[in-house]
């Protein structure tokens, strides 16, 4: 009787200790990847709030066009990039030429008028002027995306 309670005991410390082993056993291939695309993530995000911050102690106006920015866009839209600021010039600018771009955004637009709405509320907006297609293209995924940029409006 005693040997046939030790050998229940012995095989309930033995399902015990594989349940413990299951339940903290190691992490999935896909929890895996999803970690290391959280921690990339973030790395992103902390550069593109350094390079705000750096860019408003450059122009104190940047994150107000930011805001503009983001206030135009409607219905589906989504933007993929968005730089604000004094943009560098490929080229020397000549006197006739016309100040640089200081807004790009690359958007997947929902539909042909919500593009046309975020370009109208871009102009409307007061902060924007000249706002002009640069590019078409096809995304990885299959979606157009289209480049935009605007100069800054004198205030």
């Amino acid at each position: 009787m005693k040997s046939i309670k030790r050998f229940i005991a012995l095989l309930l410390i033995v399902e015990g200790a594989i349940i413990v082993y299951c339940l903290t056993g190691q992490p999935t291939e896909q929890e895996l990847a999803d970690y290391d695309q959280a921690r990339h993530d973030l790395v992103q995000m902390d550069n593109e709030i350094h390079s705000i911050s750096s860019a408003h102690y450059a122009d104190t106006h940047v994150l107000e066009h930011l805001q503009e920015v983001l206030a135009a866009r409607e219905g589906n839209s989504r933007f993929l990039e968005i730089a604000v600021g004094d943009m560098t010039e490929e080229k020397p600018r000549t006197y006739s030429d016309p100040p640089p771009r200081y807004v790009a955004v690359t958007v997947v637009p929902g539909n042909d008028e919500e593009f046309r709405a975020l370009q109208r509320n871009m102009k409307n907006s007061g902060g924007f002027e000249d706002v002009s297609i640069d590019g078409m293209d096809l995304a990885p995924d299959g979606f157009r995306t289209v480049q935009i940029s605007a100069r800054r409006a004198a205030r």
